[in-house]
């Protein structure tokens, strides 16, 4: 939630007794692309090129993470979450924040929650930042998962 005025924080005094937040400054909030200009990629020049002149199925290859090489990848993720369940700490396993990135809306607020600091937003190669939890540092009390606006909106 954002507070940057009186009714704001008029609404914000009313609810946030039954409220799990933390304060934190905007611009840690923010992610990259939205508090300076994206950097031109150095094979956008190239991706255009191969657009207008090969087929879709060759651009999803080479740019979109389609085909064989992509598949072993996910194959090799299944097995190593499979492996990890079966090693799981205190019997309970580590929050699973978001499969896909359309999952995650970049808010911060699974960043903001931990008591542990277990989280971090790593960046993407397109300058957006997503969580990632440290195993180690993680003791799955799933505060990050509760306050998770997108997981909380397909619970309704």
């Amino acid at each position: 939630m954002l507070v940057n005025n009186e009714a704001g924080e008029k609404n914000f005094e009313k609810v946030k007794k039954r409220l799990i937040w933390k304060q934190t400054k905007l611009e840690d909030s923010m992610q990259p692309p939205l508090k300076a200009p994206f950097p031109k990629p150095d094979n956008r020049e190239q991706f255009w090129s191969d657009f207008e002149n090969k087929s879709f199925e060759y651009v999803a290859k080479k740019y979109g993470g389609i085909g064989l090489k992509n598949d072993a990848k996910l194959l090799l993720r299944k097995i190593k979450r499979k492996i990890k369940k079966l090693v799981v700490k205190g019997g309970k396993e580590i929050p699973i924040l978001y499969k896909r990135k359309e999952e995650c809306c970049g808010c911060t607020a699974c960043y903001a929650i931990c008591p542990k600091e277990a989280i971090s937003m790593v960046e993407d190669e397109e300058g957006f930042e997503y969580p990632q939890i440290d195993e180690s540092k993680c003791v799955r009390c799933y505060q990050c998962i509760k306050v998770c606006p997108i997981k909380a909106a397909r619970a309704q």
